[in-house]
């Protein structure tokens, strides 16, 4: 019996400690399945979060309201990773834009200059050297004109710009068939230009030139100028007898000009009288010691104040350039006005760019005409309308040119910066 009974105890013991360990094990089974429901919901909040940019935000507040830590770090790395993308990539396009930028092909300008380069270039080789035309993505190449001078290269079109003056721009406007060419800007702001001859000769005015060798350029304009002042009539010198029935020429003797340089004509009598700058011939005749006589043509009348010499350009190129001709006169504007402020350097940099320059010329020359380029004018270039079409009714009216035109017309101050 106490065997038997024994045996019950122990049976009913093992049952109790069989039915503990089940009722144990159903309390740990739960919360696994639980766990693994939040961290399934964890991954699906964490999934649309990443889905698109405006779910994102609201997804993002929900995942930290419920979701395992775990599942915010991934989130946050996600985040980041994609704005990290995003910046590289502005980057690299910004980069891509700037090599762009940088490795663009810089537009070419042909400039003509016309004769020996003088101090009326220094502007354009002071922008070369100091580097504004680089700034402005412009590559210069200078071209030299024949002797009939730069509008014909320029007209044509064989070169974009250059150098020339008003009287010759109206020769071109009253011919009959005007090559299409327009001023852009004023080198010099008044006509510092006069007729030069030796004062053992007496030629102090432009009656006094008749009977004397003028050195002629030989443009239309500027022989009918010079008779026009000397009082002639006619389109050549007359023809008179002397007393012994010979023929002998009255008037201004017209005679090609060839010599190197005004003062050299002068010294070897190839003429008598020459039309040139005071600012060099007269300043180079100083330095030579050779006494001249000079007259200002502009102190022969208000009228003969005109542009000499200024910008010109072919007017298709400006039409079809028109950003690059802006370009173009924004650098060469600095050019003169870095002239104007430091005249010295600018000789200095004239007599560097180009061979065989008379070092002390230069420097005397550019003393003077630093203070001519701007003169009384509100900037550098500008272009009056009102003394452009002066001179130019001016000629029309005493028939020096061939044709009659619009004499406003020929100059253009939309290309110039003031």
């Amino acid at each position: 019996m106490h065997k038997r009974h024994l045996g019950k105890i122990a049976l009913v013991a093992v049952l109790a400690l069989l039915i503990a360990a089940l009722a144990g094990c159903a309390p740990a089974a739960e919360s696994s399945s639980n766990a693994a429901s939040a961290s399934a919901s964890s991954a699906k909040v964490a999934s649309s979060a990443t889905s698109s940019s405006s779910a994102s935000a609201s997804a993002a507040s929900s995942s930290k309201a419920s979701s395992s830590p775990e599942a915010q770090e991934s989130s946050s790395s996600s985040a980041s990773s994609s704005a990290a993308e995003s910046d590289d990539a502005a980057s690299a396009s910004a980069s891509s834009s700037s090599d762009s930028s940088a490795s663009e092909k810089p537009q070419k300008v042909t400039f003509a200059i016309d004769g020996p380069v003088t101090v009326a270039y220094t502007g354009l080789y002071a922008a070369i050297a100091n580097g504004y035309f680089d700034e402005e993505n412009i590559e210069v190449e200078i071209v030299n004109a024949p002797s009939n001078g730069t509008d014909g290269l320029i007209g044509s079109g064989s070169a974009n710009m250059g150098i020339t003056s008003q009287d010759r721009i109206a020769g071109n406007m009253g011919a009959a068939s005007p090559m299409a060419y327009t001023a852009v800007a004023a080198v010099v702001q008044h006509n510092t230009s006069g007729i030069m001859a030796r004062v053992e000769d007496g030629i102090t005015d432009v009656e006094q030139m008749s009977g004397k060798r003028y050195a002629t350029r030989q443009t239309p304009v500027e022989q009918a100028i010079i008779r026009g002042l000397a009082g002639e009539q006619t389109s050549s010198s007359s023809a008179s007898t002397d007393a012994e029935g010979n023929a002998e020429q009255t008037g201004v003797i017209m005679v090609p000009y060839s010599a190197t340089n005004e003062v050299a004509g002068l010294q070897n009598n190839q003429y008598d009288c020459v039309w040139a700058f005071d600012w060099w011939a007269v300043s180079q005749a100083n330095l030579l010691d050779y006494p001249v006589s000079f007259f200002d043509m502009s102190d022969l009348g208000p009228v003969l104040d005109y542009y000499t010499p200024v910008v010109a350009v072919n007017d298709t190129f400006a039409t079809d350039n028109t950003d690059t001709v802006k370009a173009f006169l924004r650098a060469l504007k600095r050019g003169y006005e870095f002239a104007v402020d430091y005249p010295s350097e600018a000789a200095d940099i004239l007599c560097d760019s180009v061979p065989d320059m008379n070092y002390d010329l230069v420097h005397l020359a550019q003393s003077y005409l630093s203070t001519e380029y701007i003169e009384d004018a509100p900037s550098w270039g500008v272009i009056d309308e009102g003394r452009w079409a002066t001179f130019n009714q001016w000629l029309i009216d005493n028939n020096m040119v061939s044709y009659a035109f619009d004499p406003a017309s020929g100059f253009s101050m939309d290309y110039l910066e003031q």
